[in-house]
C-alpha cells in the first residue's frame, strides 16, 4: 500500500501580504497615508492661524466709565461708553442698563443676570476707536441720596449689557458691565465708580449663542 503524501501548508494572510512582491504596494500606502495625515495636519495650523489672524482684525467692544462734572460742587456724575477696539466695524444691535441701590452688590445682583429692552432706538456703526454713549450714571440722585438717608451702607449701582456684530461673521457678541459708586475720597471729591457684582456681571466679547438671543 503507497504512502499519500500530505497536502503543502497554504501561506497565511500576513505572509502572504508582506510577501516580497507585495512590498512595493504597501511602501506606496504608507507614502500616501503619511500624505494624508501632514495634509490633515497642515490643514489644522493654516485654520488656527486665519481664525487667529481673523480674531486679530474684527470688533472688539468694550464698555468704560469716565468722570464729569455733578450739577453740584462735590457731586460727580460718569459716562459709560462702548468703545470699538477692533479694527473691522462693529455693528451695535442693542444695549441695555438698569440702576439700584444695594448694599452688597456682589451678593444682591441676581444670576443668571436679567437684563431689560434694548434702549437702543436704531443700530449704530462703530469704525475702529469710535464710542457710543450708552449712560450717565448719576449716584446722586435724589432717590439714591434718600437711600443713603436710610442706611449709610447703600451703594449706587448700574449694570448692563451692549450686543454687536464682529464684522467678521452674523454671530451676535455681548459685553456686560457692573459699576458701584465709591463715597468720596480725596482728592477725588464727588468719588468714583469701580467694577463690582459676579464674574457674569463683567465678561466682555462673550459669543451669544442663538438659543438665547
Amino acid at each position: 500500500m503507497s504512502a499519500i503524501s500530505a497536502a503543502p501548508a497554504m501561506p497565511s494572510y500576513v505572509s502572504r501580504l508582506f510577501s516580497p512582491e507585495n512590498l512595493p504596494n504597501i511602501a506606496l500606502a504608507l507614502v500616501g497615508m503619511g500624505g494624508i495625515v501632514i495634509a490633515v495636519l497642515t490643514l489644522l495650523v493654516i485654520k488656527r492661524q486665519t481664525q487667529a489672524l481673523v480674531d486679530a482684525e474684527r470688533a472688539r467692544v468694550f464698555v468704560s466709565a469716565s468722570r464729569c462734572e455733578g450739577r453740584e460742587a462735590g457731586e460727580a456724575m460718569f459716562t459709560l461708553r462702548a468703545t470699538n477696539y477692533g479694527k473691522m466695524p462693529a455693528r451695535i444691535t442693542m444695549y441695555t442698563y438698569a440702576e439700584a441701590a444695594l448694599k452688597n452688590p456682589e451678593k444682591e445682583l441676581r444670576l443668571p443676570p436679567q437684563y431689560g429692552e434694548s434702549l437702543l432706538r436704531s443700530e449704530k456703526i462703530l469704525a475702529f476707536g469710535d464710542a457710543l454713549e450708552i449712560a450717565v450714571f448719576d449716584p446722586f440722585s435724589e432717590a439714591n441720596k434718600q437711600k443713603w438717608q436710610e442706611d449709610a451702607k447703600f451703594r449706587a449701582v448700574i449694570f448692563g449689557r451692549v450686543q454687536y456684530l464682529d464684522g467678521h461673521s452674523d454671530e451676535k457678541r455681548e459685553t456686560r458691565f457692573a459699576y458701584r459708586h465709591v463715597r468720596s475720597r480725596m482728592p477725588e471729591i464727588g468719588g468714583n465708580v469701580t467694577r463690582c457684582g459676579p464674574p457674569e456681571y463683567n465678561r466682555s466679547d462673550l459669543r451669544i449663542r442663538r438659543d438665547v438671543l
